[in-house]
């Protein structure tokens, strides 16, 4: 299992900003990423997203 980062975003109260990461995949199977957002001590809800990189896909 890797840990996956982001830079530090500021993002005033009421607004919404996407947060990008990127990872090269270099074998082919099902993978499985969850992530969450750590903000003033409290954590978001955990989303989660299964897929599947095929043997042409992987790099």
């Amino acid at each position: 299992m890797d840990v996956l980062e982001s830079e530090e975003k500021l993002v005033e109260p009421g607004d919404t900003s996407e947060i990008t990461v990127y990872y090269k995949i270099t074998a082919p199977g099902d993978y499985k990423t969850k992530g969450y957002v750590t903000y003033s001590g409290k954590e978001t809800q955990k989303e989660e997203v299964s897929f599947t990189v095929s043997e042409g896909d992987a790099k």
